[in-house]
């Protein structure tokens, strides 16, 4: 499947050994900042496989991947990028969430844990003295819950939107319980200074205001787009850039596209510069060694 099991693996060996020394440092910082007990549960990476030199994959082995030159337009059109497919997931989702209290679906979060090492990433690298006051927007919400994560790591100014107004009202029924006895952000320091708003929008068709936000969060929701069409995702693209002060964020993460082309998509905006990646641990599949999902951050410019 193009973009999917064949893109996490397509990146230089380059690019792989700047990964492998982000890595390194991020994952020792990350320790430290799991051990001052704010973060709930460490992530377990065999350090000896990621620092040695084998395992810098031999470039050559990815000539039957996608090149570099590929883009979204090589992408099928699925049925996973319409409005039809999430208006049937939320509708369950929100049906058993009033049914059991289950909160949903996190997508690809049971081993990488990205909502946590983005959140504290963003705070770490990017708003070490301003997190409390950075505006942030997460596109494509959901369920809420990667508010609820940022908020966990002192973020005070949340958005969230979705184009699926049951995806909202899930996340306002999630934000709601995680601020009661038992909820992950229930006895909080400073909580009544948290300002969450929830709402439907859609950024293809976006009224809300030119650079509003020092940090726009994407989750899955590019790659949900770029099965839909090139057209949309170029849209999208120029709508985040809108929104996004300059000097601000866009922080992408994604389980379709390899770091590369999300470079490429962005230089091709002309409005974002690469400021840093989010390195995972790697897996071994068919012989080449990847990570699961790619994160990284944009400047805009």
């Amino acid at each position: 499947e193009k973009g999917g099991a064949e893109g996490y693996f397509n990146k230089t060996e380059s690019m792989f050994k700047r990964d492998r020394d982000q890595f390194l440092q991020q994952n020792a910082k990350y320790d430290q900042y799991n051990q001052s007990g704010l973060v709930s549960e460490e992530i377990e990476v065999n350090m000896d496989e990621e620092i040695s030199d084998s395992s810098v994959p031999d470039v050559n082995q990815f000539k039957d991947g996608l090149s570099m030159n590929q883009t979204v337009a090589d992408f099928d059109a699925s049925r996973v990028g319409t409005r039809d497919h999430w208006k049937d997931v939320y509708e369950n989702e929100l049906s058993n969430f009033h049914a059991t209290g289950d909160p949903g679906e996190c997508w690809f979060e049971e081993e990488s844990k990205c909502m946590q090492r983005v959140s504290w990433w963003v705070r770490n690298e990017f708003f070490t003295e301003s997190y409390k006051t950075a505006r942030i927007l997460d596109v494509g919400t959901g369920n809420g819950m990667m508010l609820i994560e940022l908020a966990k790591f002192g973020f005070r100014r949340l958005t969230g939107v979705d184009y699926i107004p049951q995806a909202v009202e899930l996340a306002k029924n999630n934000i709601k319980a995680s601020k009661e006895e038992g909820g992950p952000l229930y006895g909080m320091p400073d909580l009544n200074d948290l300002h969450v708003e929830i709402f439907v929008d859609d950024l293809l068709h976006s009224n809300l205001p030119d650079e509003s936000f020092d940090v726009i969060h994407d989750k899955g929701t590019l790659d949900a787009i770029s099965l839909s069409s090139k057209e949309h995702v170029s849209a999208y693209l120029l709508t985040c850039a809108r929104l996004t002060v300059k000097g601000g964020l866009l922080v992408l993460t994604s389980c379709n596209f390899a770091g590369e082309e999300l470079e490429h998509l962005l230089e091709e905006t002309k409005r974002f510069k690469r400021a840093g990646g989010l390195s995972y641990p790697t897996i071994e599949f068919g012989g080449r060694r990847g990570s699961r999902v790619v994160s990284q951050a944009y400047r805009r410019i």
